[in-house]
């Protein structure tokens, strides 16, 4: 039984503060919408920030470069910049394979596939990452 005099009312509660629970966030306090998250376990970010793709990606570049002699530096514009730690957050892209025909039946990549609007009558899906597995899921729930 729910104490009303300790209720709140929100506009949307997300529960779960993993990637997707935490874009929902951005994009509700984009939209003015008061919000809870409900989250349990990981911090805000979820398995991929806090100990999955994050961190993997820092221990792959660590080791592949531990015997090199580094000078956090970094050069835009002929204008050099130093500092202790660089992190670099440029995102991804998509890298459409060359793949006879594709251009002529078009292509969805994980950029352009959420705006979508309609259901492929049929639809290959290459890669193994992921997102390849999280979309191939989507498309089979939706037939």
């Amino acid at each position: 039984k729910i104490n009303q005099k300790l209720s709140m009312k929100y506009d949307l509660i997300i529960i779960g503060a993993g990637s997707g629970g935490f874009a929902s966030a951005i994009q509700a306090n984009e939209l003015g919408l008061k919000t809870l998250i409900i989250n349990y376990g990981l911090a805000v970010g979820g398995t991929c920030v806090n100990v999955g793709c994050v961190p993997s990606k820092a221990l792959i570049h660590y080791a592949k470069n531990k015997n090199r002699d580094f000078h956090e530096a970094i050069e835009v514009n002929n204008q050099k910049f130093q500092a202790e730690k660089i992190i670099i957050a440029n995102g991804s892209t998509a890298n459409v394979p060359e793949i006879k025909g594709i251009k002529e039946v078009g292509c969805l990549t994980h950029i352009t596939a959420p705006s979508n609007k309609k259901l492929p009558p049929s639809i290959a899906i290459t890669g193994a990452g992921p997102l390849c597995w999280e979309f191939s899921q989507i498309y089979s729930r939706f037939g």
